[in-house]
Protein backbone atom coordinates (compact mmCIF):
# COMPACT_ATOMS: atom_id res chain seq x y z
CA UNK A 1 0.00 0.00 0.00
CA UNK A 2 1.34 3.62 -0.77
CA UNK A 3 1.82 6.01 1.75
CA UNK A 4 -1.04 8.80 1.98
CA UNK A 5 -0.14 11.57 0.12
CA UNK A 6 -1.71 15.14 0.03
CA UNK A 7 -1.79 16.31 -4.16
CA UNK A 8 -3.64 19.02 -5.91
CA UNK A 9 -5.68 15.71 -7.66
CA UNK A 10 -6.39 13.98 -4.08
CA UNK A 11 -7.44 17.68 -2.66
CA UNK A 12 -9.47 18.02 -5.80
CA UNK A 13 -11.30 14.65 -4.69
CA UNK A 14 -11.80 15.66 -1.16
CA UNK A 15 -13.80 18.61 -2.66
CA UNK A 16 -15.92 16.52 -4.93
CA UNK A 17 -16.46 14.18 -2.18
CA UNK A 18 -17.76 17.20 -0.12
CA UNK A 19 -19.87 18.38 -2.47
CA UNK A 20 -21.11 15.22 -3.12
CA UNK A 21 -22.06 14.37 0.04
CA UNK A 22 -23.45 17.58 1.24
CA UNK A 23 -25.69 17.95 -1.90
CA UNK A 24 -27.26 14.25 -1.18
CA UNK A 25 -27.93 14.77 2.53
CA UNK A 26 -29.44 18.43 1.43
CA UNK A 27 -31.65 16.81 -1.22
CA UNK A 28 -32.65 13.88 1.03
CA UNK A 29 -33.51 15.79 4.02
CA UNK A 30 -34.52 19.66 2.57
CA UNK A 31 -35.72 19.23 -0.99
CA UNK A 32 -37.52 15.95 -0.32
CA UNK A 33 -39.72 17.55 2.36
CA UNK A 34 -40.22 20.78 0.09
CA UNK A 35 -41.07 19.45 -2.94
CA UNK A 36 -43.90 16.63 -0.90
CA UNK A 37 -45.17 19.58 0.79
CA UNK A 38 -45.96 21.74 -2.65
CA UNK A 39 -46.75 18.53 -4.75
CA UNK A 40 -43.55 19.44 -6.98
CA UNK A 41 -43.70 17.18 -9.85
CA UNK A 42 -39.47 17.07 -10.30
CA UNK A 43 -39.41 13.50 -12.08
CA UNK A 44 -38.16 11.69 -8.92
CA UNK A 45 -35.75 13.89 -8.13
CA UNK A 46 -36.80 13.64 -4.38
CA UNK A 47 -36.80 9.83 -3.92
CA UNK A 48 -34.13 9.25 -5.85
CA UNK A 49 -32.14 11.83 -6.55
CA UNK A 50 -29.84 11.04 -3.23
CA UNK A 51 -28.62 7.89 -4.93
CA UNK A 52 -27.17 9.83 -7.74
CA UNK A 53 -24.38 11.17 -4.86
CA UNK A 54 -24.52 8.28 -3.63
CA UNK A 55 -22.18 6.57 -5.88
CA UNK A 56 -20.53 9.57 -6.11
CA UNK A 57 -19.34 9.94 -2.34
CA UNK A 58 -18.34 6.37 -2.57
CA UNK A 59 -16.40 6.64 -5.64
CA UNK A 60 -14.58 9.73 -4.35
CA UNK A 61 -14.16 7.68 -0.82
CA UNK A 62 -12.31 4.70 -2.60
CA UNK A 63 -9.77 7.28 -5.01
CA UNK A 64 -8.96 9.48 -1.73
CA UNK A 65 -8.12 6.27 0.18
CA UNK A 66 -6.71 4.75 -2.60
CA UNK A 67 -9.09 1.93 -2.22
CA UNK A 68 -8.76 -1.04 -4.84
CA UNK A 69 -10.93 -3.47 -6.14
CA UNK A 70 -9.74 -4.59 -9.31
CA UNK A 71 -6.43 -3.11 -11.18
CA UNK A 72 -8.21 -0.33 -12.82
CA UNK A 73 -10.57 2.43 -11.46
CA UNK A 74 -13.34 2.41 -13.91
CA UNK A 75 -14.08 -1.21 -13.25
CA UNK A 76 -13.98 -0.45 -9.82
CA UNK A 77 -16.45 2.56 -9.95
CA UNK A 78 -18.89 -0.04 -12.97
CA UNK A 79 -18.62 -2.80 -9.86
CA UNK A 80 -19.83 0.01 -7.45
CA UNK A 81 -22.65 0.95 -9.30
CA UNK A 82 -23.42 -2.49 -10.14
CA UNK A 83 -23.68 -3.48 -6.75
CA UNK A 84 -26.35 -1.28 -6.21
CA UNK A 85 -28.39 -1.89 -8.74
CA UNK A 86 -28.46 -5.62 -8.10
CA UNK A 87 -28.87 -4.45 -4.05
CA UNK A 88 -32.01 -2.54 -6.00
CA UNK A 89 -33.25 -5.41 -7.83
CA UNK A 90 -33.16 -7.62 -5.01
CA UNK A 91 -36.02 -5.31 -3.71
CA UNK A 92 -37.90 -6.78 -6.16
CA UNK A 93 -37.86 -10.08 -4.38
CA UNK A 94 -37.05 -9.81 -0.97
CA UNK A 95 -39.25 -6.68 0.30
CA UNK A 96 -37.17 -6.23 4.04
CA UNK A 97 -33.95 -4.85 1.92
CA UNK A 98 -36.41 -1.83 0.93
CA UNK A 99 -38.78 -0.93 -2.06
CA UNK A 100 -38.12 -1.29 -6.00
CA UNK A 101 -38.26 1.66 -7.92
CA UNK A 102 -37.11 2.02 -11.54
CA UNK A 103 -36.51 5.17 -11.30
CA UNK A 104 -33.32 4.42 -8.47
CA UNK A 105 -31.77 2.18 -11.07
CA UNK A 106 -31.85 5.23 -13.45
CA UNK A 107 -30.04 7.37 -11.02
CA UNK A 108 -27.51 4.79 -9.95
CA UNK A 109 -26.38 4.29 -13.55
CA UNK A 110 -26.26 8.37 -13.79
CA UNK A 111 -24.11 8.46 -11.15
CA UNK A 112 -21.89 5.62 -12.54
CA UNK A 113 -21.62 7.91 -15.70
CA UNK A 114 -20.61 11.10 -13.94
CA UNK A 115 -17.93 8.78 -11.79
CA UNK A 116 -15.79 8.08 -14.77
CA UNK A 117 -16.60 11.55 -16.15
CA UNK A 118 -14.71 12.90 -12.66
CA UNK A 119 -12.45 9.88 -12.81
CA UNK A 120 -11.34 11.29 -16.58
CA UNK A 121 -11.08 14.95 -15.48
CA UNK A 122 -9.29 14.45 -12.00
CA UNK A 123 -7.42 10.93 -13.32
CA UNK A 124 -6.07 10.98 -16.33
CA UNK A 125 -3.32 7.65 -16.46
CA UNK A 126 -6.18 5.35 -14.94
CA UNK A 127 -8.42 6.21 -17.88
CA UNK A 128 -5.05 5.84 -20.24
CA UNK A 129 -4.54 2.58 -18.67
CA UNK A 130 -8.20 1.46 -19.16
CA UNK A 131 -8.25 2.19 -23.02
CA UNK A 132 -4.87 0.01 -23.10
CA UNK A 133 -6.06 -2.94 -20.88
CA UNK A 134 -9.67 -3.00 -22.00
CA UNK A 135 -12.25 -4.81 -19.29
CA UNK A 136 -8.83 -6.95 -17.10
CA UNK A 137 -10.15 -7.06 -13.68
Amino acid sequence: MQPFKITIMRLLKVIILIISFTSGVILSNTYRDYAYRNHLSDFGLADSGTNIFVVISLVQIFSVFNIRVSHNRVIDIIMIGSFYIIIEICNIYFDFIGTYDTKDIIAYLIGTVISVVLLFLTDKPEITAFKKDGFKA
